[in-house]
């Protein structure tokens, strides 16, 4: 069996090691909070440059205004059955 000194030194490593665990997810979780509050601006930004590039872009052709678009970062993905045709 581990002598008392022994036994104390491993607590207070214990103890030391939690109380750094607890001020780490403290600070992640107020992290996680800050970048909450920026969600709803930052969804409104992008969703206005989405707009912007798609309607500089409207009088392309299909394939090109796809490819222009891509160039500005607006990706598009299609749903299961979803064709490339229905969207055009």
């Amino acid at each position: 069996n581990p002598g008392i000194a022994k036994v104390s030194v491993m607590y207070i490593l214990f103890k030391e090691g939690y109380q750094t665990q607890q001020i780490h997810q403290k600070a992640t979780a107020r992290t996680l909070d800050e970048v909450s509050e920026f969600r709803s601006e930052v969804d409104s930004v992008i969703f206005d440059i989405w707009e912007e590039v798609e309607k500089f872009n409207a009088e392309l052709q299909a394939d090109e205004r796809l490819d222009k678009n891509r160039e500005y970062g607006l990706i598009y993905y299609y749903r299961k059955g979803e064709t490339m045709d229905e969207n055009r």
